[in-house]
C-alpha cells in the first residue's frame, strides 16, 4: 500500500513548468513527460491549476516507454506498467484517483458528485454506476457550478467541501443524454465520455 512520505519532497526544476494535478488538499501531482500530459489531457490536464501552490505533498509521476508497455514511477519509485499506450489515460485516470484517496490526510474523502448549485454545495454520494456524473452534469449544465464527480473532500474543521478536479467521466447508459463527445474505450469501464 503507498502512503505518503512524512515531509514533501523537493520538486526537481524540471518539473515546476510541466502540468500538474491537484490532489486534495495534501497532494499535487506533477508529470514530467508529454506522454503523460497527453494521456492525462481528456481527464486531468483542463482542469489543471498550474498557478496554484503546490499541497503540502508534491510527487513527480514520470513514465518510461518499455517494450512490455508504459512504466510508471513516482518520485523515481516504479509504481506499475501499462502494458498499451492507448489505455494509459484509463490508467491514470485510475491512479491519480486511487493517490487522492490514498494520500488526504487532513480530510475525509467522501465517494460523491460535487456541484454549486443556487448558492449552495451538493455532494451527490453513491456506488459506482449510480449516477453521480450524469447527475452532477446535469445540474452543472442547467446553472449550477460542477466541481467534480467521484470525490468530495470534506475539511471537518472548517465543514468546508472541494471536489477531485477531473473530468465527469460518463459510461454508456448516459451518452444519449450527452450525445456531443469523443467517446473512449476503457479496456475495464467499456465506453466512456469525458465532460469538462
Amino acid at each position: 500500500r503507498w502512503r505518503l512520505p512524512k515531509r514533501a519532497p523537493r520538486i526537481a526544476a524540471k518539473a515546476r513548468n510541466v502540468p500538474a494535478w491537484w490532489l486534495g488538499p495534501d497532494l499535487s501531482v506533477f508529470a514530467d513527460s508529454d506522454l503523460l500530459d497527453r494521456a492525462a489531457r481528456p481527464v486531468f490536464s483542463a482542469l489543471a491549476e498550474p498557478t496554484r501552490t503546490p499541497a503540502p505533498h508534491a510527487l513527480v509521476l514520470s513514465s518510461t516507454v518499455e517494450t512490455d508497455g508504459v512504466a510508471l514511477a513516482l518520485d523515481g519509485h516504479r509504481l506499475a506498467t501499462c502494458p498499451d499506450e492507448a489505455a494509459l489515460t484509463f490508467f491514470l485516470e485510475s491512479l491519480l484517483t486511487h493517490l487522492a484517496t490514498q494520500g488526504n490526510r487532513s480530510h475525509l474523502v467522501l465517494h460523491a458528485g460535487l456541484v454549486q448549485w443556487r448558492g449552495q454545495l451538493i455532494a451527490l454520494p453513491g456506488e459506482r454506476g449510480a449516477g453521480k456524473s450524469t447527475t452532477t452534469l446535469w445540474l452543472a449544465r442547467r446553472g449550477g457550478t460542477y466541481l467534480g464527480d467521484d470525490l468530495c473532500f470534506i475539511d471537518l474543521d472548517t465543514l468546508t467541501l472541494r471536489g477531485l478536479a477531473k473530468a465527469a467521466t460518463l459510461k454508456q447508459g448516459s451518452f444519449a443524454l450527452y450525445p456531443e463527445s469523443e467517446t473512449f474505450t476503457d479496456p475495464l469501464r467499456g465506453p466512456v465520455r469525458y465532460f469538462l
